[in-house]
């Protein structure tokens, strides 16, 4: 692997991106979520709030992703047990203290093949509203796309 491709692929420079509506109806068709603990809609603080029901997170990647995972991972072992099912849309890291510590024989785990083309919300083709989820194969590279991810 290049340099170039290295540094691009574990850079932590621009960690927000959003989760492809079509993957997301996939996940929410199967896990019928109660709350989006990264949306950043209603003023929800995931860090403030408790996680309750049945919660997705596709969390900032970069250095703090240990506490969202944390957080998430609390929301089930912790002593008040507030959520039912957390499901995390994370980067394929196996090396990392969060995987070993939070995911690796505590939590189903689903790799994506392929890779994520994820939304930039900065970008002007971001279209408002509701509309029909894209048609495209998951795997399909496309500029602005970040590795696949572990599904917890």
């Amino acid at each position: 692997m290049s340099r170039f491709n290295r540094e691009a692929m574990f850079s932590s420079a621009k960690g927000t991106w959003e989760t492809p509506d079509d993957l997301y109806h996939v996940l929410d068709t199967e896990f019928h979520f109660t709350l989006d603990t990264s949306s950043q809609e209603n003023g929800f603080d995931a860090f403030k709030n408790p996680w309750t029901g049945r919660v997705y997170c596709n969390p900032p990647y970069g250095r703090d992703v240990y506490w969202w995972i944390r957080e998430g991972y609390l929301s089930i072992y912790g002593n008040f047990h507030t959520a039912e099912t957390v499901v995390f849309l994370l980067p394929a890291r196996t090396d990392t203290r969060w995987f070993h510590e939070f995911i690796l024989g505590k939590a189903e785990i689903r790799f994506i093949k392929g890779r994520v083309a994820f939304i930039d919300p900065a970008s002007p083709a971001r279209q408002e509203g509701p509309h029909e989820p894209p048609r495209r194969r998951p795997d399909r590279r496309r500029p602005g796309t970040r590795s696949g991810g572990v599904l917890t």
